[in-house]
């Protein structure tokens, strides 16, 4: 954003309150205080570009100013100059928080940017808002916390966009661009640099214009095409110059010199790299300095000069040290080490590559890591140590393998968030379509309002008389259902295969299991015919006639299963209501397609507990064949049994019913070697307290 101290004092000096306030109740002049407040600042940015020490001393200066007059001001916190002291005290904050991020100590910027943002939100300004959210952004990605800074820049944009000061929205648009570059997400940040380019053309902005460049720039150089990175440092470099971003050419010369050195004009390069390096001793910023150590280091070690090479890396050395920058150490002790094994000193290469792996795992950085590897391989090799160079080598080979594959799943990361980024897009038009048209329905409701209000009459005397008819069609389908109930429930196949097995034990002359079975049945058949005239029964009513009905299942299929039919111990089943019979279908699934075709050792588990506060779940499971093995027997694996369908239906019904959730679920059970291990059925009944509510 552009700095906005110039623009507030304007506001000051033309603002009302400056004569009706020209002295405060101690006699102090404050129009005084404002005016040199304006001059500090002024002096402080003839500083912009260094030394720092001599802008934070007048930006001091002129925080000293305005405490005095906030706490002045302190028993009116609502007044408008207390408000325009409190935005002062703020730009002093940011200024603070720039120069201490130059300064690599981003503990202090960072606090300095915090309090910038307390003061917008008490101000509830969008502008500081967001040239705030911005700051803190920029600290945490060049911490490397980049997945932390992500939720401030776009808070940032989404402030920025709220004003008007396009710029501004093309400069978030820019710190969006870096973070995704710094993730590997390439063609996201393209994009919106491209679009804070089409924002900034129009407005020749130049210090914005060569940021924009530089960073496209850097996308172009990290695809390795080089060439065009180097036409868009070189148009960065132009407008940093025009704007006198002294810290911005000294960049763009490091970015230059980097494009020559791949291309192997190492000569070429160091000119760039050269220049760069006075801008920053010029300037007294140590930031960046030692990326550009590294880089003049690195061209000598390309020319095979590694004494020349070895002096910039440890310069570069002391200043990663006093930032406690661990990821740029690691590069360097790399560096180093490729150094001594150009000169042949491996007792040193080895002793720093250890020390550049070490930091390397510590800060994740893997394409350190790699790359130290690969040297200690080549150290080793020279020793003639040929198992702990092969050893390294492999270890450098598993970790290419691992960042190519982490580059893959980054591509698709990107199409991803591509994707959630253009959703969000196509929601916020909609949002801003759909607030259009609200405000024109606004517009319109007085002079539609007896009309609104006719139709709102007539349309709940519709809904009212929709309403009646859909319950008296409700209740007429539930009467339909306790009739298909009613002549479904004793399943007629059971019904006749009882039959057949009383005629067989007849046969047998075995009478008295002929008379179990069928005392059985009819104990069965009466608690069904009882149950089915009301639409709730106890629970133990209901566990009655299960136990009835698997033991006559159990007679029929002369003990080829067992069952178990657990209950949760808090209940009183006496005392708990339930409609009836909603397990006997999936009983007699689990009997007749999972439990008849095991040889022996079938289980049907039927278990009632409190699943929630007043909901009952009914669980039944099977360690049959599963669905899959039955359907390869002849049985078709989609059909369902009339019980099935009724109980979907009763259950669809009763949560019409009551406005309670009646939920059915099924499952395949699969054993530890992912094979069919059975099949289960959840039922969830709200109990009757819930249902007479």
């Amino acid at each position: 954003m552009i700095r906005l101290a110039a623009i507030i004092l304007i506001f000051l000096f033309s603002h009302p309150l400056n004569s009706a306030f020209s002295r405060n109740s101690m006699g102090y002049d404050i129009s005084t205080d404002t005016i040199r407040i304006k001059q500090l600042f002024d002096k402080g940015y003839e500083f912009i570009d260094g030394p720092s020490d001599s802008l934070l001393h007048y930006f001091e200066q002129a925080h000293i100013i305005i405490e005095r007059n906030l706490e002045q001001l302190k028993d009116n916190p609502d007044s408008e100059l207390r408000s325009i002291y409190k935005r002062l005290e703020w730009r002093v904050y940011i200024e603070f928080g720039i120069e201490y991020f130059f300064k690599s100590d981003y503990v202090r910027a960072l606090e300095y940017f915090h309090s910038s943002l307390d003061i917008a939100r008490q101000l509830d300004d969008i502008d500081l808002l967001s040239e705030s959210f911005s700051e803190i952004g920029i600290v945490l990605k060049n911490q490397g916390k980049i997945d932390d800074a992500l939720p401030y820049y776009e808070n940032a944009l989404e402030y920025a966009r709220m004003g008007t000061d396009t710029s501004w929205i093309a400069s978030c648009l820019v710190n969006l661009g870096n973070a995704y570059k710094e993730k590997g997400f390439l063609i996201i940040s393209q994009e919106y640099y491209l679009q804070a380019l089409k924002i900034l053309e129009p407005l020749a902005h130049d210090r914005r214009l060569a940021a924009c460049y530089q960073n496209i720039g850097g996308v172009y150089s990290l695809q390795e095409d080089y060439k065009r990175a180097g036409e868009y440092f070189i148009r960065a470099l132009e407008f940093a110059s025009a704007s006198g971003d002294k810290m911005r050419e000294a960049s763009c010369h490091m970015n230059l010199g980097f494009v020559h050195a791949k291309s192997g004009e190492f000569k070429q390069a160091r000119k760039y790299y050269d220049k760069a390096l006075e801008y920053y001793k010029e300037s007294g910023y140590s930031h960046e300095m030692d990326d550009c150590l590294i880089l003049i280091g690195d061209s000598w070690l390309g020319e095979g000069k590694a004494d020349h090479a070895m002096s910039f890396f440890q310069e570069a050395e002391k200043i990663s040290s006093q930032e406690g920058d661990k990821r740029k150490l690691a590069e360097i002790f790399c560096k180093m080490g490729e150094a001594f094994l150009q000169q042949g000193n491996t007792r040193d290469a080895k002793k720093y590559c250890s020390q550049c792996l070490e930091l390397a795992k510590e800060t994740a950085y893997s394409e350190i890591e790699r790359q130290a590897y690969k040297t200690l391989s080549e150290i080793y090799e020279q020793l003639g140590e040929l198992p702990a160079s092969f050893n390294y080598f492999r270890k450098y080979s598993i970790l290419q393998d691992s960042i190519f594959n982490e580059h893959k799943y980054s591509a698709l990361a990107e199409l991803e968030i591509k994707y959630e980024t253009e959703k969000k897009e196509q929601q916020l038009a909609l949002y801003a379509e759909q607030t259009e048209v609200q405000r024109l329905r606004i517009l319109q409701r007085n002079r539609m309002m007896l009309a609104v209000g006719a139709a709102a009459v007539l349309l709940l005397l519709i809904a009212y008389l929709l309403f009646q008819q859909s319950r008296v069609k409700s209740r007429q389908k539930a009467l339909e259902l306790e009739q298909k109930l009613l002549r479904s429930q004793m399943n007629p196949h059971f019904i006749f295969n009882s039959l057949i097995a009383i005629q067989s034990f007849i046969y047998k002359k075995d009478a008295l299991q002929a008379g179990d079975y069928l005392a059985k049945f009819a104990e069965l058949v009466r608690h069904t015919l009882v149950s089915s005239r009301t639409e709730l029964i106890s629970l133990q009513k209901e566990l009655e006639m299960m136990r009835v009905y698997l033991d006559l299942q159990k007679l029929r299929f002369e003990d080829h299963f067992d069952y178990k039919l657990e209950v949760d111990e808090q209940f009183e089943e006496d005392e708990m209501y339930i409609p009836p019979m909603f397990a006997q279908p999936f009983i007699e699934n689990a009997i007749e397609h999972g439990l008849r075709h095991r040889e022996s050792g079938g289980v049907v588990n039927i278990q009632y507990y409190l699943h929630e506060p007043n909901v009952l779940r009914i669980t039944v499971s099977d360690n049959g064949i599963g669905r899959e093995a039955s359907a390869g027997l002849g049985e078709k694996s989609g059909h369902k049994s009339m019980g099935m369908e009724i109980t979907e239906e009763r259950l669809s019904v009763l949560s019409k019913k009551y406005n309670r959730k009646f939920i059915l679920q099924t499952q395949d059970l699969k054993d530890e070697e992912g094979m069919n291990a059975g099949f289960e059925v959840q039922i969830d009944i709200p109990l009757r307290e819930n249902l007479n509510q």
